[in-house]
């Protein structure tokens, strides 16, 4: 890893701001390269473009930000719930309507319980549709 562009490599072997300049302003990558999605908060850190290296920590990459009119794509770049997540959460919902149908069914174990009991479980699967069939909800889930 070098320095990036204002920066200096200091004697412990990090990388500083020269005082007086500026961060550099990654954001104009968006706009020199239209296929890009996304653009990092600089670090300190630049990449050496003939490096072989691949994997382990990135230094030159900070906080990710979409280029403009690129967040949709940015947003599915950063993964959903996951499968644990859909997991947990599909737990956590049939234990609820479990939970909530015992209650009535045992409170009004009449007629009146039945339809409500009924009626939370058509919740649930109307949850469900929802969860499975809107990938978009899951993105807003998430983030």
């Amino acid at each position: 890893m070098n320095s990036d562009y204002n920066y200096e490599r200091q004697n412990d072997g990090t990388c500083a701001l020269v005082p007086g300049l500026s961060k550099p302003n990654h954001k104009e990558e968006c706009a020199k390269d239209k296929t890009l999605i996304e653009w990092f908060e600089p670090t300190g850190y630049r990449r050496i473009p003939i490096t072989t290296c691949q994997g382990g920590k990135e230094l030159d990459k900070g906080e990710s930000h979409a280029c403009e009119g690129k967040e949709a794509l940015w947003r599915g770049k950063q993964g959903g719930m996951g499968a644990f997540g859909i997991f947990f959460l599909t737990i956590v919902c049939l234990g609820m309507a479990g939970a909530i149908g015992w209650i009535i069914w045992n409170r009004w174990s009449g007629k009146f319980g039945y339809v409500l009991a009924f009626f939370s479980f058509l919740l649930l699967l109307l949850f469900f549709f929802f969860l499975f069939f809107f990938p978009s909800y899951q993105t807003r889930i998430s983030n």
